[in-house]
């Protein structure tokens, strides 16, 4: 499925449901790892899902001789990003499927298995994203007997579904969760730091950090402002740091 990087504004109550699906898992790999909130990365998530699954990633990209007969699977020298996931495969896929899929998860009963596809032709950290938006698709969807709203999702305009936005909110919760990003605004670190501390993109960072602050930071004694203007808020405060302003960083001390 394709990733929505833009982040659509969705009620506090409808995000602590993608939350808590989200918040578990990053729990179970602090316990599993013996480390703390503050230390779980994407590495970790992505090594307890394939712990945790049985699941074989495949990359893909456009096939260059769409007029000769499939070649397969292709060998690991065609892998452009080996180090994030395990043992994956590498294949070309049709080039209306590259254009408009950032990644996609099928479970095959007879393997009982998840073949997780991602379009290796991004960015790594666009890719990384995708990752995580398709194993929160796993933990939300397919595990708990929702796999049915995945296919009609699927079936219709998918990009605005609210299965996509359930997932892009947990892959960005994966990606930095509460307890590391307070980590980060405590040890006073900048907005490109934690960028590069983190491996993600400076989209996926922004819409992060907005969330983050529209969704833990803006208290209940706000209740006069709108979620409109909460995001209006929060966005302005982003920017602000974003920008080499400091303000963020007085808030590392809230309940996250």
């Amino acid at each position: 499925m394709e990733v929505i990087m833009a982040r659509e504004i969705i009620s506090r109550r409808q995000y602590i449901r993608h939350w808590d699906y989200a918040v578990p898992v990053i729990e179970a790999v602090s316990r599993q790892n013996n480390i703390a909130l503050e230390q779980v990365t994407f590495q970790h998530i992505i090594r307890h899902f394939e712990q945790t699954y049985n699941l074989h990633f495949i990359f893909f990209e456009k096939d260059p001789f769409p007029m000769l007969p499939s070649a397969g699977l292709l060998g690991s020298e065609y892998i452009r990003y080996r180090e994030l996931v395990s043992n994956p495969d590498v294949t070309y896929l049709d080039d209306i499927i590259c254009k408009h899929n950032d990644g996609f998860t099928i479970y095959s009963k007879e393997e009982e298995k998840y073949l997780v596809y991602i379009n290796q032709t991004h960015i790594q950290r666009r890719v990384i994203f995708t990752i995580l938006h398709e194993l929160a698709h796993i933990e939300a969807h397919f595990s708990t007997g929702r796999s049915d709203e995945v296919a009609l999702a699927c079936a219709n305009n998918y990009q605005s579904n609210q299965l996509e936005i359930e997932a892009n909110t947990m892959a960005s919760l994966f990606y930095i969760n509460n307890e590391r990003m307070v980590w980060h605004l405590k040890n006073k670190h900048t907005y490109e730091q934690i960028k590069q501390a983190n491996t993600i993109s400076d989209n996926a960072l922004f819409n992060r950090l907005v969330d983050f602050v529209h969704y833990r930071i803006l208290s209940y004694d706000e209740h006069l402002l709108d979620d409109q203007q909460q995001r209006r808020v929060a966005i302005d405060l982003v920017t602000k740091y974003k920008q080499g302003n400091d303000i963020l960083q007085q808030y590392y001390d809230i309940d996250v």
